[in-house]
C-alpha cells in the first residue's frame, strides 16, 4: 500500500549537524523509488527549507511554514493561509510599543521589528537569510505575511512573550510553540496536521495511509491526525503522548528505525 510520508525537519530529519545522515538519504529515495510519497512538514519559510527538499529529490508538495504555506520545491504555490494584513499591522505595532522583536515572514522575505542581534543569527544560522528592517509598516505588509515568529535567548523572557502574546491574540491567531525558545504566530486553523490533511486529498492518499515524524509541539496535531505518528526520543511527553510509537533520536537515524517498521 502506497504512503505519504511527512517528516519535520529541525530534532527529526536533521540530525545536530544540520545535515540528513546519507542511510536517510538512501532510504527515503529507495521509499519514493518504490511509489511512497515523501514530503517535508516544518515550521521553516519556504527559503531555508527548499534546499532540504532538493537534496531528497522530492518533487511532491511539501509544507512549509507549518501548513501556513504548500508549495513544491520550483515556488509554486498550491495553498497559502496568510494573516490578515490588518491583524499583522496591529501585530506589529503591539510587539513595537511592548519592546519585542518579532519577524514577519512572507514567502520569499522576511521583515524583523527591530536590530535584534541574536534574532538575526538566529535566521541567519537556521534560515540562511539576513531580514529587513522594518522602516515603513505599510511596505513590511504588502506581501501576504504567512507567518510572524518570535523568539528569545532567555527563558524567563520567552515566557513572558508567550503568555503577552498568546493573551492578546488568541483566538484571533494561533500562538504555537514550534521550540523551547520560539513561537510562531499563525491564522486559527493553520497547523501541519491541517496541511497534511489538505496535502493527503490532493495526492489521493486516504489519510489512513500516511505516516508522520516529529519531535516538537508544532508536530503534536500532524501526529494526532496521521495514519501513525510518530515521535522522536527526547521529545516531551506531550508530543509523545500524541503519536502511535517513539522512535530513536536524530542523531540515532530515528526516521529510518521508524519506517523500517511501518513498511514491509
Amino acid at each position: 500500500m502506497r504512503k505519504l510520508i511527512a517528516l519535520d525537519l529541525d530534532g527529526t530529519l536533521l540530525q545536530s549537524d544540520m545535515t540528513i545522515s546519507t542511510a536517510t538519504k538512501k532510504l527515503l529515495k529507495e521509499l519514493q523509488a518504490a511509489g511512497h510519497l515523501v514530503t517535508i512538514a516544518t515550521g521553516r519559510p519556504f527559503v531555508s527549507a527548499v534546499g532540504f527538499v532538493r537534496e531528497l529529490e522530492i518533487t511532491n508538495p511539501f509544507l512549509a511554514i507549518n501548513g501556513a504555506l504548500m508549495v513544491n520545491s520550483n515556488g509554486k504555490i498550491y495553498k497559502t493561509h496568510p494573516v490578515p494584513k490588518n491583524l499583522a499591522r496591529e501585530f506589529l505595532d503591539f510587539c513595537l510599543e511592548k519592546d519585542i522583536t518579532c519577524t514577519l515572514v512572507t514567502k520569499d522575505e522576511m521583515f524583523i521589528s527591530r536590530n535584534d542581534i541574536y534574532a538575526i543569527q538566529m535566521h541567519q544560522l537556521y534560515d540562511k537569510t539576513t531580514p529587513t528592517l522594518i522602516e515603513n509598516r505599510e511596505t513590511a505588509t504588502e506581501a501576504p505575511i504567512l507567518n510572524i515568529f518570535l523568539n528569545s535567548s532567555d527563558h524567563a523572557r520567552f515566557e513572558e512573550i508567550f503568555k503577552t502574546i498568546h493573551d492578546a491574540f488568541e483566538p484571533r491567531l494561533r500562538v504555537v510553540r514550534v521550540g523551547d525558545l520560539m513561537m510562531d504566530v499563525v491564522q486559527p486553523g493553520v497547523s501541519k496536521g491541517e496541511g497534511l490533511k489538505d496535502l493527503a486529498a490532493m495526492l489521493n492518499i486516504p489519510m489512513s495511509d500516511t505516516i508522520a515524524i516529529g519531535d516538537n509541539h508544532n508536530d503534536i496535531q500532524m501526529l494526532k491526525m496521521a495514519g501513525t505518528g510518530v515521535a522522536m526520543a527526547g521529545a516531551d511527553r506531550e508530543v509523545q503522548q500524541a503519536a502511535d510509537m517513539v522512535t530513536a533520536g536524530n542523531d540515532e537515524d530515528g526516521v529510518i528505525r521508524a519506517l523500517e517498521k511501518l513498511i514491509q
